[in-house]
Parts: structure tokens; sequence; C-alpha cells
């Protein structure tokens, strides 16, 4: 993996504590960062590990927002929750943009049942199942800190900075070899880092990082197919090196997310 240098700082404490004492305490997580910096990737990650480990006992991930957990009605929401925590026994729960959930613009006191539902489990079902919250970096130590039970039960915390250019230039060259195509020439990867700190500058916190990336990539394999398309003769007349290669010419008109 390119980047995710907390991740690769935590897994081997882990290893080690393993090794040495033969049990490890599970630990909830709160991993926070900006878009597309890899808390959801970290989360799958961290439930393999853990389950490869014996620490887990599946490595599935449950993954939640706020409007999966909240209800309209009376007892519903509690119902939810339960029922999320049920499916994660054995694995993990992972609630994404949970700062949501003490939202007081979406209604503080239905988010707020989640949390005192959930509190609770996570101490009454320690060691059975692994929950980790994750979001905005400055929501996530607002929401942590106006309940003090949240902020005890969530010691382990790892900040997922935003990628340097250089990394998600990286990550973009992967992808690309991934979808097996190859860039035509140098320039290609120059015009690609100019628009990413264009729209880190322009986009600020909501720059998508590796999302973003993962966008580009998409949008420029659909320009090749719109120029190679644009052969009106039989495919047998595309070569496979034409499928393969990417022209200046497909980076036209491409945007980030």
């Amino acid at each position: 993996m390119v980047g995710l240098e907390n991740l690769k700082k935590e897994v081997p404490r882990t290893i080690n504590s393993l090794l040495v004492s033969h049990s490890v305490p599970i630990f909830h997580i709160a991993l926070l960062g900006n878009p597309g910096t890899g808390k959801t990737v970290m989360a799958r990650t961290l439930a393999q590990i853990y389950y490869d480990l014996g620490i887990l006992d599946k490595p599935d991930v449950v993954e939640k927002l706020r409007q999966d957990l909240v209800a309209k009605y009376m007892g519903q929401t509690e119902d939810r929750t339960n029922a999320a925590i049920k499916e994660a026994k054995g694995g993990v729960l992972f609630i994404d943009e949970a700062y949501n959930l003490a939202s007081k613009d979406q209604g503080y006191e239905y988010g707020s049942i989640v949390i005192n539902t959930l509190l609770p489990e996570l101490e009454n079902q320690r060691g059975r199942f692994l929950v980790i919250v994750a979001g905005y970096s400055k929501e996530m130590r607002d929401f942590m800190n106006q309940n003090p039970g949240l902020d005890s039960r969530f010691p382990v915390r790892l900040e997922l900075e935003d990628p340097s250019i250089k990394t998600l230039m990286q990550i973009f060259q992967n992808m690309i070899f991934k979808k097996n195509k190859e860039l035509a020439s140098h320039d290609i990867k120059g015009s690609i880092a100019e628009l990413l700190k264009k729209q880190r500058y322009e986009k600020g916190r909501k720059f998508g990082n590796t999302r973003a990336v993962r966008n580009i990539v998409d949008q420029i394999i659909k320009n090749q197919n719109d120029r190679l398309g644009e052969r009106r003769g039989s495919a047998s007349s595309i070569s496979e090196e034409d499928r393969r290669t990417i022209l200046l010419e497909d980076i036209s008109n491409i945007e980030t997310l």
C-alpha cells in the first residue's frame, strides 16, 4: 500500500503484543482524516489482519452511516443499532462520518440514541467485536470530547494525513498499471500532477485525495474509449497497443472529485 503510514506503525505494535503476551485486548479505534485518506481501507485491512492473528473471529466489516442507524419512530433506532452490533459480532462495526450522530442540524436526540445504545455494548461485549469510527479530524475530536464515555472507549486514535502529490502520483501509476494501461509520454504525468495540485488548493479539505485519483483514471479511460470508438471500422482494427496506450489527448476535459 502507498501511504497509510499510521496503519503500518499500528499493526506491528499489535503483532508484538500478541507475540509477547499471547493475547491482545481489543481497543476500539477512531480514524481521523479528510476524504480519500484511506479510512475505509484501513478499517477493512485491520479487520483482515486482526482476523489472521486470531484476535477477531471473522474478517467481516459491517459499514454504517448515520442514516443506516437512525430511524423516524420511537424504538426503531435502538433496534437498528442493536441489529448492527449483532451483525458485527466477531468482526468490525465501522461507522463512517460518525460525528453526524451528534449533529444538531440532523436531530441530535435521534443520533444520541445510537450513542447511548452503543456505549454500554463497547464494554459489555469487549473482546467480541471491534468498533471503528471515522470522519473529519476536527469534527471527530469535537464529537469524542463532548461525551466522556466516547472519549474513554476509543483510546486508539489514528490521524490519516493527506497524501502528498508525490504519493497520489504513485497511486495514479498503480491504478493505471492494474488496468493494463501505459502512458505515451511523461508529459501526461506532469499534467495530472498539476491538476491534483490545483484541485487540492481550490477544494481544501474537501479534496478527494485517493478518490480524486480514481475519478481521474476512470475519466481518462472513458476518454480513451471515446477516442478509439470514433474509429468507425471493426473492433479488430484497434490493436492491443492502441487499447493499452493512454495519449495526451485522453486527459483533456477531466476533473477531480
